[in-house]
């Protein structure tokens, strides 16, 4: 039921939106609808150990990594369906160039060179921190590992008064930096591949070549 009101909500503010900037179509709406609900989806995965709705769920471990990893998948396809279908609107769509696609258009670099910023940070971060302490274990000094205690998502647990949930530890703060490695590098490739789509420095008017580029293979036009 909170699933069907946060659907509602959501519609309702996607629309209202749409009509304000004077964007509409079936694709463009059917991406942000797909990216809402994608977003919901990844944000109730990374907090479904740590808040339980179901008190039989909280000492499970299994059944906790199978929701988990359930919701992160559906999350991952909707995102993937939102992107296309909005790089679809974008290329084919998109021909009057509204206010609301040539403002993305025109911070498209700023866009770019930020979640470049934010994955590069997450990357070196998160990889480096797997490496230093797997060298620590092969060569037999664990004491030298580096070990972050997830003091925000301890203070949310206990700010519900009582703790909720499974235990967090430090190796949640790996896994759930990790996973926010993973989206933000699969949001970097495919938001500069929708960009990119209508048109780029090489090809300035790609969006009127059709399908026939080199990549494409046969039977489209390709080698």
């Amino acid at each position: 039921m909170a699933l069907g009101i946060c659907c509602i909500l959501l519609g309702a503010g996607f629309r209202s939106h749409l009509l304000a900037a004077q964007v509409s179509g079936l694709h463009i709406s059917l991406a942000l609808s797909l990216a809402a609900l994608g977003t919901a989806s990844s944000f109730a995965a990374t907090h479904i150990d740590a808040f339980t709705v179901y008190a039989f769920l909280s000492k499970d471990l299994t059944a906790l990594s199978a929701l988990y990893t359930h919701h992160q998948y559906i999350a991952g396809f909707f995102l993937l369906g939102a992107f296309v279908h909005g790089s679809i609107y974008l290329i084919r769509d998109a021909n009057s160039m509204s206010g609301f696609v040539r403002q993305l258009f025109n911070r498209s670099s700023l866009i770019i060179s930020h979640l470049s910023a934010i994955t590069l940070f997450l990357g070196f971060h998160t990889t480096g921190l797997y490496v230093h302490n797997d060298v620590m274990f092969a060569l037999g000094t664990p004491e030298n590992a580096i070990s972050i205690s997830p003091v925000f998502g301890q203070w949310l647990q206990v700010a519900h008064g009582t703790r909720v949930g499974s235990p967090l530890s430090c190796g949640d703060v790996l896994v759930h930096h990790a996973i926010a490695l993973g989206l933000h590098v699969t949001t970097l490739i495919l938001l500069k591949a929708a960009f990119n789509g209508r048109s780029s420095k090489l090809m300035p008017d790609k969006s009127t070549l059709g399908y026939g580029f080199p990549c494409d293979g046969p039977g489209r036009g390709g080698t």
